[in-house]
């Protein structure tokens, strides 16, 4: 931007009010100064589209704000002639290609490493075991499991590192490493993104493994000493500017160069051809993610592709279906289970890995102003600690040469025990097939057994339903016997004679051994539901050992309802079955996953169930004021201005903004009845 911003702060004859973007300035400035200059760095060679692309970019923006402040009153400067320069420059660029014979392997489908090819990269750098292979280990499965920038790793702190939990994983606690960046090739404005990355089954491409074992590295040597200093937590000015990757000062970053000198060597030395270095595990990541199973959405906010304001603002910060795919388990959840982590070290080998965290904490807890930043990081080199004592075993045994292993740690008693009932663990596991299918089973099972009770209550009902018409038939027998038993007079003309039937459903003609008159099932809601995705489990396919409420109600109407106070109780029930199958029709997902969606936002906002029933009554309230006699671009105006003043509402107002975007701007009628189908 700051490019542009030079040249069009030069006035000129022509254009005497200097820095106001225009359109006509810009193609200007494309045309005479960006693209006859060529590339910057590469003598004789054109400057490429993206980097046009990136000039017009930053003069839109330039313009944005000019509009904003109230001094460019022209329209965007993104207009048809822009269009036309793009375009003709694509062509051009197409051309030039093709005559200058380029290589064309850049338009190959596998630019980039496949999984063995990953496999291949980790076990090269683990045999070095040197700190510079160990640094590179780190930044590239960093990179792969998060789907971050090169830049994003570079300019990483130790302040934007912590952990969180993952609850509902599988059979052993998941853990996430997370990173926050604030500035990247693609952030210019601070806005805080998150990356993530939790265990791997595989020991050797395990980026938090990894991280560990760099850290440990960097910190305490490789049993030659100390390289770089274990940060102090006097102040935040002593530590919030040191970097994770660093050459030989904690306090610079790591350069461009260097890392994508160690990282391309050891990628020709594994047959990786890429026409990208830093920038591999961006789309090697994401295609490996998509080969895997992830959701394409999940891939795209993992890697800070396009998001909308929702993603950005309202749904959980972690894309949970990438993770676990490029983790090695399934996208869909439930398998992460680990048999090293089942084995816990002692007290006393934990402190033998960064020995100065717990002195550190204690310090922090003790201060009246404690910096949480600096707990968060001492928290997850507490976490780290066992990881890496959990992957060793298994690592020393597959790279007994790598340097890695030469602190004395390695070989003390403590360690060669625990050793020992990690690797019997490891050979000892349950077999991960039969590990997933002890966890399906139950939900199979509850499955099964919600289905059976579906088929009985439908038995009930057309059983009841064969006994009415059974009893509908002998009334019609009964008249029939009437009007043989009393024929017409014949002197009466036939038009004349009127047969007067009574209603066979007030007809009192029980017969012996008949089936009775059907049983209505009484239903009581259950009370201590606490999320959206337990209450629509009761409603679509019941608890276990109950009906499903959809099938009461479609059976027995409102009969099955007790009282009034269970009516009330259904009717609120009813705004979150509403709201789930609304969400799940507009972004065209299971109803379940619409349930998990908005269980994360009452999470992310500490909304009780009823607090969020509330929320989405106003936001149906809202929508139902946009009338039907108004047109659909007057609704959409309504909405869109509802939408603008969401920054200035309340908290407990923002639920009706996040439920406006799970509509997509689509309107609801006053009192329309809705459908729940799965």
């Amino acid at each position: 931007m700051l490019y542009v911003v030079v040249w069009l702060e030069n006035p000129t004859e022509e254009y005497p009010d200097g820095a106001t973007v225009t359109e006509e300035k810009l193609v200007i400035f494309l045309m005479e100064e960006v693209i006859p200059r060529g590339h910057l760095t590469k003598e004789n060679t054109a400057i490429g589209l993206a980097t046009i692309e990136g000039h017009v970019n930053a003069a839109v923006d330039l313009y944005n704000y000019q509009k904003k402040t109230g001094c460019n009153d022209h329209p965007s400067p993104r207009g048809h002639n822009i269009r036309d320069v793009l375009n003709y420059y694509k062509t051009c660029e197409a051309q030039r290609m093709k005559e200058g014979m380029v290589n064309r392997s850049d338009c190959r489908l596998d630019d980039g490493y496949t999984e063995e090819q990953k496999t291949k990269l980790c076990r090269t750098w683990l045999t070095s075991g040197s700190y510079e292979s160990l640094r590179t280990h780190a930044d590239f499965l960093l990179g792969h499991s998060s789907l971050a920038r090169g830049d994003t790793k570079r300019l990483l702190q130790y302040a934007d590192m912590f952990t969180t939990i993952l609850p509902g994983e599988g059979p052993t606690e998941c853990r996430a490493v997370v990173i926050v960046s604030r500035e990247s090739k693609t952030n210019k404005s601070g806005q805080r993104q998150y990356n993530a990355a939790i265990r791997s089954k595989d020991p050797v491409c395990c980026a938090v493994g990894a991280v560990a074992l760099y850290l440990f590295h960097k910190w305490q040597g490789g049993g030659t000493g100390t390289q770089h200093e274990f940060p102090s937590f006097d102040h935040p000015r002593s530590w919030y500017n040191l970097y994770f990757l660093t050459a030989s000062d904690s306090g610079k970053p790591m350069s461009y160069t260097t890392q994508a000198r160690h990282l391309k060597n050891v990628l020709v030395s594994v047959g990786v051809e890429s026409s990208k270095v830093t920038h591999i595990t961006r789309g090697s990541g994401a295609r490996l993610a998509e080969a895997a199973g992830a959701d394409e959405s999940d891939i795209r906010r993992t890697g800070h592709w396009n998001e909308d304001t929702m993603e950005k603002t309202y749904l959980g910060k972690l894309a949970r279906g990438t993770m676990r795919a490029l983790a090695g388990y399934p996208p869909q959840g439930g398998g992460f289970w680990i048999p090293r982590a089942t084995i816990e070290p002692s007290e006393k080998l934990k402190e033998t890995i960064f020995p100065e965290v717990e002195s550190w904490i204690t310090d922090l807890q003790s201060r009246e102003n404690t910096d949480k930043a600096a707990l968060a990081f001492l928290e997850m080199l507490q976490f780290l600690r066992i990881v890496l004592l959990q992957d060793a075993p298994v690592l020393i045994d597959l790279f007994p040469q790598s340097s890695a292993w030469n602190h004395p740690v390695f070989a003390s008693l403590d360690f060669v025990e625990f050793k020992t009932k990690v690797l019997a663990a490891e050979k000892e596991a349950v077999d991960p097939a039969a590990n997933s299918l002890r966890h399906v089973l139950p939900d199979l099972a509850r499955l099964m057994e919600t289905g059976f009770h579906g088929m009985n209550f439908r038995m009930t009902a057309m059983t009841a339903q064969l006994g009415s018409i059974d009893q509908r038939l002998s009334s019609l027998e009964g008249l029939m016997e009437h009007v043989s038993i009393h024929p017409t007079q014949s002197d009466q003309p036939a038009s004349s004679h009127v047969v007067t039937m009574a209603d066979p459903r007030e007809t009192e003609t029980p017969a012996s051994g008949r089936c009775t008159a059907p049983v209505i099932h009484q239903y009581s809601l259950d009370r201590n539901l606490s999320d959206v995705e337990s209450v629509w489990r009761e409603f679509a396919l019941g608890l276990p050992g109950r009906p499903a409420v959809r099938l009461l109600e479609a059976t027995y109407k409102n009969k099955w309802r007790s009282n009034d106070a269970e009516s009330r109780f259904y009717r609120k029930r009813r705004e979150l079955y509403h709201a789930v199958t609304t969400i799940a029709k507009a972004r065209k997902i299971t109803s379940f996953g619409a349930a998990r969606l908005l269980d994360e936002y009452a999470c992310a906002e500490s909304l009780t169930l009823d607090k969020l029933r509330i929320q989405l009554e106003e936001a149906t309230r809202r929508l139902t004021e946009v009338t039907p006699t108004k047109s659909e671009a007057t609704a959409a105006a309504h909405l869109e201005t509802e939408a603008t003043v969401e920054t200035h509402m309340e908290t407990n107002q923002r639920g009706i903004y996040i439920y406006l975007a799970f509509l997509c701007a689509s309107r609801v009628e006053a009192g329309a009845e809705s459908t729940w189908e799965e």
